[in-house]
């Protein structure tokens, strides 16, 4: 326990508390000011009627706090109710992109096979070619095979560009929330 001798209104009260000394002193002065002021405003009153009137201006103020408080409590819990949700929906999102985004990047590796083993066939043929002339027909159908497994595989990547910065825009949205409800959080707590 602290113990400190305070003087309100030019009377010395002693205060014992658990809080802090410099704690005590300051509501004592806050105390002794109001007092003062109501005083001063009118210098006919006893020091009892100033006491009065001081604990009613301090009660009034202890209201206001508190209505204030408990409004900043419930838009708070409303916040934190609000931002959850969104929380969860983005999240199931971006498992959902994550799949999407291995199947395409699946789907990329085999046409990349593909078109290695195409590239491969392809020298074979062209090296074959000035021995056998007929093959000409099927070198120019691998050429457009080729023409079509590169094509394929252009949108493949471009699907997967398109997942990828669809899935970095939705971390970036859910840090910003995680940051929101931590900031709504530690308000709360503040305003505890």
């Amino acid at each position: 326990m602290n113990k400190v001798t305070v003087k309100i209104h030019g009377s010395e009260y002693p205060m014992v508390s658990e809080k802090s000394k410099d704690y005590m002193i300051k509501i004592a002065h806050y105390v002794d000011e109001e007092m003062t002021r109501i005083s001063e405003s009118n210098s006919l009153l006893s020091t009892s009627q100033v006491a009065i009137l001081s604990a009613l201006t301090v009660t009034d103020l202890l209201f206001e706090c508190s209505e204030e408080n408990d409004k900043l409590t419930k838009e708070n819990e409303e916040l934190v109710k609000k931002a959850e949700k969104p929380n969860q929906e983005v999240q199931l999102e971006m498992r959902k992109l994550k799949l999407e985004l291995n199947k395409k990047v699946e789907e990329l590796g085999t046409k990349q096979t593909e078109i290695d083993s195409l590239k491969s066939e392809l020298e074979n043929k062209s090296n074959d070619l000035e021995e056998m002339n007929p093959l000409k027909k099927e070198i120019e159908e691998l050429k457009n095979s080729l023409a079509e497994a590169n094509e394929k595989t252009e949108i493949a990547e471009k699907l997967a560009s398109d997942f990828q910065n669809k899935l970095y825009d939705l971390q970036l949205k859910n840090i910003e929330l995680e940051q929101e409800l931590n900031y709504i959080k530690a308000s709360g707590k503040l305003l505890k």
